[in-house]
């Protein structure tokens, strides 16, 4: 497996690490890597764009039947 070293991490970095890595019970080596895994598996801007494109491609023209604010409506007042 690959490893690789990280230098001159500004001491308030470093203790956020520290405790993060505390707070979800890891060593700081398996927070990195959870943090890495997180943000790379992420979307990007540009794809999470053009899932919200999809949608609305997929939803133009429809008329929400009844629209939302008789669904509030008649939810407030079945109280």
């Amino acid at each position: 497996m690959a490893a690789f070293h990280v230098r001159d991490i500004p001491p308030d970095l470093l203790e956020k690490l520290r405790e993060r890595a505390r707070q979800e019970g890891r060593s700081m080596n398996a927070e990195i890597l959870a943090i890495l895994e997180r943000e790379l598996d992420r979307p990007s801007p540009e794809e999470w764009l053009r899932g919200l494109d999809e949608i609305r491609e997929r939803y133009a023209g429809r008329r929400w039947d009844p629209p939302p604010e008789v669904l509030i409506r008649e939810g407030r007042d079945s109280r």
